[in-house]
């Protein structure tokens, strides 16, 4: 069972790391695709084509790093640039809201950032938890041997 736990604290740790390197791949590839479409939006007058661009950028980026990232359109003045959220405790929690006053546009940028760190997390959490039991497991055992041996003498 000890032997087994210490496994365990292995393979979650091994499995954290690499989960790890691969959630700090993507999060700069993402940040590579969230810098060119902050660049489309340091166009001076949008033009419907501009806005259907800037849209099927998001719908990209949502596609290719499975994040629910959205964005409204309004004109000053108007009140219509509101973002659709689902509203739940982790969603508030979690999104960061951009908002862009460009020309004659408002813009805002909702997203989730970083939710592909929660897999390390949970894996190193595991990990941890594991070592804790298996110290302390170790440190009774160490505890009744150092007990026995000292009451033989």
């Amino acid at each position: 069972m000890k032997i087994k736990l210490f496994y365990f604290f292995l393979f979650f740790s091994v499995l954290g790391l690499i989960s790890l390197e691969v959630a700090g791949s993507i999060k700069f590839q993402y940040s590579e695709a969230r810098d060119n479409f902050i660049a489309q939006l340091e166009i001076s007058k949008f033009s419907n084509e501009d806005i259907a661009g800037i849209e099927a950028s998001i719908q990209d980026i949502n596609e290719k790093y499975h994040t629910v990232e959205s964005i409204s359109f309004s004109k000053y003045g108007e009140t219509n640039a509101q973002i659709q959220n689902h509203r739940n405790i982790l969603n508030e929690a979690f999104t960061v809201t951009e908002k862009f006053e460009i020309s004659d546009y408002t813009i805002i940028h909702s997203y989730n950032p970083d939710w592909y760190f929660l897999f390390p997390m949970v894996f190193l959490s595991i990990s941890g938890i594991l070592l804790i039991v298996w110290l302390s497991i170790q440190g009774k055992k160490l505890y009744k041997m150092s007990y026995f041996l000292l009451s033989n003498h």
